[in-house]
């Protein structure tokens, strides 16, 4: 801030003050100190809201010096030329947020730069904008400084499946399409101890149907001691964590030794791959779990493979000098909720739904939970090993779309307020949920003066019609005054048209409805029950219709094949996947390979329609070679028409 402070200061003295083009050198060789703190290859080590707050600020320095026509060469440094990739390589296409992992949450990362890179000619940035809403002037300052005529706006050619390894930041995603999952994954730094940075090296997210499914626990708290140990620490995170005892649940330490990560750097990406049909990360976190003076882990690589557009498929190795009991993470958040569905878990928030499947030649034990006095960042499911010295965990992760009869979740509210947003501030009080004489079953909502509650938005295509119907009443209220039901129609992030029935006043239950077409530029619906009155007002029974048809939802059959490989059938197509050593050939099932990882895609015919062959020579299916090589490689096949370049290596 001080640097781009005194930058503008420089330029606004010229030529009057002699001493101006000093200064004006100074702030640029300090400028460049701080584009040098960036990773060696690209992003912000301390997440997308800290490195926004820099440079951001920079920004407004950066387009002084365009102003005044100083020569410099600022805009070649790696900082800024990969940032298009940073900002575009990490959104997620669905909800149009980059993850955080660090202090902060998901939002969108350096407006004020891209539209100054837009400005100079970058589609890639003018496209960014576009993506995140940002692309019209939305200040007197945009509206004097920049073109529109100046913006090209074009969807980039380039992969956006990306890793920046000097950060630690990883992500898998299916190309542009904003209707399949994307995974993002952290490991690292490995050398950089960033004080914004938490303990959840190896950690992933899962953005899908716009919502943040399986999320981050977003800026670390701070003053209560078990919300900072949950935030800040491991069991927070989709990682691994080690013993989970009444000792470690009861210690409040960030972090805990023996038991979690107590090293902010040391994490790695080790490898990755994109490719059109497969991607790949690989990270190694087992020093983060050691200390100078005590060696907790030896191994904790974990490996994750997209089999795009439907599944993801994680593969933890661990091993230690002595055994341990370890614990497979995976996160949801207040709005969200975790129920196991036989050998299977479901992870639901708002309309998108996660089926997750864990195995391990270890006996497992499975644990839905909250941790006590966190309890307000959601449950989280911890799958727990017997104890040992080596094991590994596969995983399988689906995400679809969730389905229920009212496209809402605790319509009744018989789970508290679960899944619905109430008013902040000092209106926050005057919102309960209440045994109160409710409408139908044993709860109601209860607003007294001033409030609301949000409901979790759902995605609905463009032109469906939609009903809303909800019970309410009132204390005796003055007419015109009384509870009101609004349907908001979202699109980047802000409510840009509404439906609003009511004011009503009955002091007996009566059902009302609100109803409208989903309006063009549609990307998400909520419903909100309003209050504003001198006395209360209760809300129940509240259902969501529309004259949308469904496709059915498909549920995977996910059966081990041993203990690096799954076989899982999805629709009409059938995928088999096996992790193991490099170079020691193995048959899991159906395929047979010498590859770190292989990966088959077969169709109804029982033909294979796509292959990945990541470190191997050779993957076969029934016998006949899918692929073949002379030589270690990484490659991935497709069986034509699935494009012009569909059978390729990478």
């Amino acid at each position: 801030m001080i640097t781009a402070g005194a930058g503008l200061a420089a330029l606004a003295i010229r030529p009057e003050e002699p001493k101006a083009a000093e200064y004006l050198q100074q702030c640029l060789n300090k400028t460049r100190v701080s584009l040098d703190h960036g990773g060696k290859d690209g992003g912000m080590f301390e997440g997308p809201m800290y490195g926004t707050y820099l440079i951001d600020s920079f920004a407004l320095f950066f387009d002084g010096l365009v102003s005044a026509e100083v020569t410099h060469d600022l805009f070649d440094h790696p900082y800024l030329k990969t940032m298009d990739r940073y900002c575009i390589g990490l959104l997620a296409p669905d909800t149009r947020q980059i993850p955080c992992f660090s202090d902060g949450s998901p939002g969108v990362a350096v407006p004020k730069l891209m539209s100054l890179l837009a400005q100079r000619g970058s589609s890639d940035a003018a496209w960014y904008l576009e993506q995140i809403g940002a692309i019209k002037p939305e200040c007197l300052y945009d509206f004097v400084r920049f073109d529109a005529a100046k913006l090209n706006p074009r969807q980039p050619a380039w992969n956006p499946s990306t890793d920046f390894r000097d950060i630690g930041y990883a992500s898998l995603r299916d190309g542009f399409n904003a209707g399949a999952a994307s995974l993002f994954f952290k490991s690292g730094p490995e050398t950089n101890r960033i004080g914004h940075n938490h303990y959840d090296h190896n950690a992933f997210v899962i953005s899908y149907g716009g919502q943040w499914v399986i999320p981050d626990r977003g800026y670390h708290s701070f003053y209560i001691p078990a919300q900072r140990k949950f935030s800040l620490g491991s069991l927070g995170h989709s990682t691994i964590v080690l013993d989970v005892d009444e000792a470690y649940r009861h210690n409040q330490t960030v972090p805990s030794p023996g038991h979690e990560q107590v090293q902010l750097a040391g994490g790695r990406i080790v490898d990755f791959f994109a490719g059109k049909h497969f991607d790949f990360v690989k990270g190694a976190a087992a020093q983060t779990y050691n200390s100078d003076k005590l060696t907790i882990l030896d191994r904790f690589d974990r490996s994750i493979v997209y089999l795009k557009p439907d599944l993801f498929v994680i593969y933890d190795q661990l091993s230690a000098p002595q055994p341990h009991s370890y614990n497979f993470l995976l996160h949801c958040d207040s709005m969200g909720d975790i129920e196991a569905a036989g050998e299977e878990f479901l992870v639901t928030r708002g309309s998108s739904q996660v089926v997750a499947k864990v195995f391990s030649p270890a006996k497992l034990t499975p644990h839905i939970e909250r941790y006590p006095g966190a309890e307000s960042y959601g449950p989280y499911l911890r799958v727990e090993t017997e104890k040992t010295p080596a094991t590994s965990f596969l995983t399988v992760l689906y995400p679809r779309p969730y389905r229920s009869d009212t496209l809402l979740r605790n319509g009744g509210f018989e789970k508290e307020a679960f899944a619905w947003t109430i008013r902040g501030g000092d209106d926050a009080p005057n919102h309960e949920i209440v045994a109160d004489n409710p409408a139908e079953g044993k709860q109601c909502a209860r607003v007294k003066k001033s409030g609301y509650y949000y409901s979790e938005r759902f995605a609905l295509p463009v032109g469906t019609a939609i009903t809303v119907k909800a019970k309410t009443r009132t204390t005796e209220l003055a007419a015109g005054q009384g509870p009101t039901m609004t349907i908001y129609f979202w699109a980047a992030g802000k409510a840009f048209a509404s439906k609003r029935a009511g004011p009503f006043a009955e002091t007996a239950w009566t059902e009302h409805e609100v109803s409208a077409r989903v309006p063009e530029g549609t990307e998400q619906v909520s419903v909100a029950l309003e209050f504003f009155a001198p006395g209360t007002g209760w809300f129940d029974d509240v259902r969501v219709t529309t004259d949308q048809k469904f496709e059915p939802v498909l549920t995977p059959a996910i059966v081990p094949l041993d203990a690096g490989a799954t076989e899982v059938s999805l629709g009409r197509e059938r995928f088999l996947v096996s992790f193991g050593e490099p170079g020691k050939t193995r048959e899991s099932g159906d395929l047979s390979t010498d590859a770190e990882l292989a990966a088959i895609c077969v169709d109804q015919a029982g033909k294979p329609v796509r292959a990945m062959l990541k470190g191997g020579t050779f993957v076969s299916f029934h016998g006949k070679d899918v692929i073949r090589e002379k030589q270690v490689q990484t490659k991935q096949w497709a069986r034509p028409p699935l494009g012009p370049n569909a059978a390729s290596a990478n």
